[in-house]
This record gives C-alpha cells, sequence and structure tokens, in this order.
C-alpha cells in the first residue's frame, strides 16, 4: 500500500507489514488456467504460503470473479465460513 493511501486509511506505514505478515495465512487465491498465470504456479504459491488456501476454478480464464461468478462466489463463501 503506498505511503499517502496508508495514511489516508488511517494505517501508519510501519504498521503494514506486520498486518501482512499477521494475516498470511487468510490468503486464498483463485486461480484459473489462462496464458498469463498458468495453474502449475499454484503449487509454488502454496509451498511459499503453507498455511493459504488455492483452488481452481474450471472452464475460466484470468478473471474468475467475471466469468464464473457463481463458483468464484461459493470458493469464497467457503473460505470466509459463511452461508
Amino acid at each position: 500500500m503506498p505511503y499517502d493511501a496508508s495514511f489516508n486509511n488511517g494505517i501508519p506505514p510501519i504498521e503494514i507489514r506486520p498486518r501482512f505478515d499477521e494475516n498470511l495465512g487468510l490468503l486464498l487465491r483463485a486461480w484459473s488456467e489462462d496464458a498469463l498465470v498458468p495453474v502449475g504456479y499454484l503449487d509454488d504459491w502454496r509451498a511459499e504460503l503453507p498455511d493459504s488456501q488455492g483452488v481452481v476454478i474450471d472452464d475460466c480464464g484470468h478473471i474468475p470473479q467475471v466469468e464464473q461468478l457463481d463458483q468464484t462466489v461459493a470458493v469464497v463463501q467457503k473460505f470466509l465460513g459463511t452461508p
């Protein structure tokens, strides 16, 4: 987050990295097969962030929240534990 955006959102810049590190395990990556970011990168991502979750959304390109909205919403709701 840029310096000015930090202050605009009430977050002192010195707190950004510790907050990121603290919440790293809450990351969810909805992955799809496309030319920009192949699904094969998901394994590397999981290895770097072992407490994170990664989900592959079928029949989807680079923008799952647009191309497969229902599947994307279902994945996010399951991740958040909401109905």
